[in-house]
């Protein structure tokens, strides 16, 4: 069988893996890890150290210290400790206890064997150009075997938890950090949007010895510590059109997959490093450095790439977490935790595992690179490969099983269920199907590695099941996807109808009716109607039912306050027209009625509305003109129109 499945393997846990961060979904904070796994190892670790043979070794444990994920510790002493509190009983790497990490930060320790739950301690070492007094610290539990990541944020969470080991504090030291309850290790190393590993070294002067404490006792008190990135880091370069993974999502399925393929068939390192994406191992961690006839691969386009990605999948993950948190327990919050679970936690964790074989420091041991990488090819093989890993994401994001939910079908109907569904509720449908498509994307690259690892794999074979994976995704936007909203319109949920956003300000002579008019016994008129088109330059204009049953239960200062913030309402008013006059709207289904006489005049009326008004329902006042000049008097033209049941998201209980 292909690699889309054969077989079953052990289910990959959601638990938290260290106190330090969850193993939650995570955006592709991990796929940064793809990139560099082409990446040369560097730095002054291990090399002096004694020689054991790896065949003795039964774990390697990868130890990545960081500050954030572009700030890397180097040259820090990496101890691990077993047992909880005073009583630690350290552990000996079965090449010797003076273990460094690499410029990369990355250390591989190798040990007999490992208890599931451990202390990782960093020592000293350099951050940038900047020494570093004092520790960092992470307490793993449960260990599963990949990357373990030492940084500032676990540091805080390890100290904190030496009061009460059977407590996690993450949630309470995230809080304090001002970082998202969902984020997590991988999260924080794909971005500094949260925690800048230069702005805390800035502040703390390399002196974690001092700082951690203090920081930890501020955070105790219910202080906040809070180093976000540079708020300047957003003024970026226009995007080069050339580069998939530089536009839009859409845009980075398309030519991510096509490079993908190309590197299948490729048979050497080619120009830019873009076709090494399928073929990592071929290129780094299953081979001696010394046979790699064509030296080491160009990353840099590999690692400009998946930081790009990284960076997206983060953005578009807030939106599937905040869609998450408005209905707790919708069904789409189910299907979500269970995918989570299932499949975008170990996509994330075996790409990190790929960037640790290529961020190994180039004197680490071949014995110990290519077993790290061995047991890397194993885990996708395991827990992605066997499992049916892109058959069971596509099932769960669009099934077919009669009267079953899945998760864009789920997504829409939390959107759709509001009061109000908007351009913006398309827009974080669509984010929700590219964070999906972004996941499917990173797990046809592990499994095109995984595949063209192995002795003897055929090309077309695999290449047959990458392209099922683009299939699947192609679909799900075909299958599932409505159309969207447009930007200048909303759609009221409660009473099925489309209304204008921007309505437009104009003046009452376009909805004035063509009369014939002769004149009548004393001073009056006598007019005829001569204008058939009349009403259909009128009928899309709301009503006054139509405009009680959109406000119904507004809250706040008025109306159009209320329809500002709740959709966006957009007035095009004059800037200098007086501030209770803004709100008028011209009323249907006549705004501008036909000509009338009264006793001694005749005139003509126009009927608007003002949402400026606090009137429970909406406030309509009318206006007699006698000069017949309904052009000198103007109002927003708000429009409003039926609208189908599933014409923009998936209503429940059927299409």
């Amino acid at each position: 069988m292909g690699l889309i499945g054969a077989g079953d393997a052990p289910r990959a846990a959601r638990a938290r893996r260290t106190s330090g961060g969850r193993q939650g979904a995570k955006p592709w904070l991990a796929l940064a890890a793809l990139l560099l796994l082409l990446l040369p190892g560097c730095g002054d670790g291990s090399g002096s150290q004694a020689h054991r043979p790896t065949e003795a070794a039964a774990v390697i444990l990868p130890v990545w210290a960081l500050l954030d994920g572009d700030t890397p510790v180097a040259g820090a002493r990496v101890q691990v400790y077993a047992g909880e509190g005073h009583r630690l009983e350290r552990l000996h790497p079965l090449r010797g206890d003076l273990k460094l990490t690499a410029d990369s930060g990355l250390a591989l320790l190798e040990f007999d064997h490992l208890p599931p739950t451990f202390l990782v301690l960093v020592r000293g070492g350099r951050a940038g150009e900047r020494s570093l007094r004092g520790s960092l610290s992470v307490r793993v539990r449960d260990y599963d075997g990949m990357v373990v990541q030492v940084t500032p944020v676990t540091s805080l969470v390890e100290r904190w938890g030496r009061e009460d080991p059977s407590l996690d504090r993450t949630a309470e030291v995230h809080a304090a950090l001002g970082i998202p309850d969902w984020a997590d290790e991988f999260d924080l190393q794909a971005t500094d949007q949260w925690f800048d590993g230069d702005a805390f070294l800035a502040y703390t002067g390399g002196d974690l010895a001092g700082a951690l404490p203090q920081m930890l006792a501020d955070i105790k008190r219910g202080e906040s510590e809070i180093f976000p990135g540079d708020s300047d880091q957003g003024l970026e370069a226009p995007p080069d059109e050339s580069k998939w993974w530089q536009v839009d999502v859409a845009g980075l399925i398309q030519g991510g997959f096509k490079d993908l393929a190309t590197s299948l068939i490729s048979s050497g390192v080619q120009t830019g490093g873009r076709y090494l994406l399928g073929r990592m191992f071929d290129y780094w961690g299953l081979k001696s450095l010394s046979d790699l006839v064509n030296g080491k691969p160009d990353t840099q386009v590999i690692i400009e790439m998946l930081t790009a990605l990284d960076k997206k999948v983060s953005t578009l993950q807030a939106t599937v977490e905040s869609t998450k948190l408005a209905v707790a327990e919708s069904q789409y919050s189910l299907l979500v935790h269970d995918v989570e679970k299932e499949w975008l936690v170990p996509i994330d964790a075996i790409t990190l595992e790929l960037k640790a074989v290529a961020a190994a420091d180039e004197r680490e041991p071949d014995e110990t690179r290519i077993a790290y990488a061995r047991q890397v090819v194993s885990h996708i093989k395991e827990k992605l490969a066997d499992r049916f890993a892109a058959l069971q994401m596509h099932r769960a994001l669009d099934t077919q099983v009669p009267g079953a939910n899945d998760i864009l079908k789920a997504a829409s109907q939390v959107y759709g269920a509001r009061r109000f569904f908007t351009a913006e509720s398309s827009a974080n449908i669509n984010a929700i199907y590219e964070y999906f498509a972004a996941y499917q994307f990173r797990l046809a690259i592990l499994l095109a590695n995984y595949g063209s690892s192995q002795t003897g794999f055929g090309k077309e074979r695999l290449q047959a099941d990458i392209d099922a994976i683009q299939t699947n995704i192609n679909t799900q936007k075909s299958e599932r996807l409505k159309p969207a909203v447009a930007a200048d319109k909303f759609v009221d949920t409660r009473n099925m109808r489309i209304w204008s956003r921007k309505p437009v300000w104009v003046q009452g002579q376009g909805f004035k009716p063509i009369e014939v008019c002769r004149d009548a016994p004393r001073g009056k008129l006598v007019c005829d109607l001569n204008d058939p088109n009349w009403h259909d330059r009128t009928r899309p204009l709301a009503t006054e039912d139509e405009f009680r049953k959109l406000i119904d239960g507004w809250k706040g200062d008025n109306p159009l306050q209320w329809l500002r913030l709740a959709v966006g309402l957009i007035t095009t008013a004059p800037a200098d027209l007086r501030k209770d006059w803004v709100g008028h709207m011209w009323l249907g289904p006549e705004p501008v009625d036909r000509i009338r006489c009264g006793f001694i005049y005749c005139y003509q009326r126009i009927t608007r509305v003002n949402l400026s008004e606090r009137d429970s329902g909406p406030h309509v006042f009318t206006t007699d003109l006698y000069d017949f000049d309904p052009h000198n008097y103007y109002a927003h033209a708000m429009t409003v129109q039926p609208v189908e049941p599933g014409t923009y998201w998936w209503p429940f209980g059927g299409l």
